[in-house]
């Protein structure tokens, strides 16, 4: 999914639940962590280690684990905890139960069908 679709669809959903429940929400929180998971995978997965698949980390259930832990501490974490798990929904997820179940799978990372950042760029570009 693309940037905005992140963002838009997380948001909306936040001001759903802002609506419905009443809850105080930080949108600048919640508009961070719909792109989090990308914002670390992107350049580690991609750029920096040679595993030339940008779904690493940030996209598996440890990381959002992590995320709540933070925010049992930090209050406001929650939205960021919150907001990254409904990045990894709208990416699906669960269809890549190697990296979404990381490490209880295995300790690898599938590559994925481009073979570098910028065939992955362009492919961005042309869709």
């Amino acid at each position: 999914m693309l940037l905005f679709g992140h963002i838009g669809i997380t948001l909306g959903i936040a001001w759903l639940i802002n609506r419905v429940f009443k809850v105080k929400m930080d949108y600048r929180l919640i508009a961070v962590g719909s792109l989090l998971p990308d914002i670390i995978d992107k350049p580690l997965g991609m750029i920096i280690l040679p595993l030339n698949n940008g779904r690493i980390f940030g996209h598996t259930l440890l990381f959002i684990l992590i995320l709540f832990l933070i925010g049992l501490r930090y209050r406001k974490s929650l939205f960021l905890s919150f907001a990254s798990f409904l990045h990894l929904i709208e990416d699906r997820m669960w269809n890549e139960p190697k990296t979404f179940f990381w490490p209880l799978l295995g300790f690898e990372f599938p590559a994925k069908e481009h073979s570098s950042f910028y065939e992955y760029i362009s492919k961005i570009i042309s869709e």
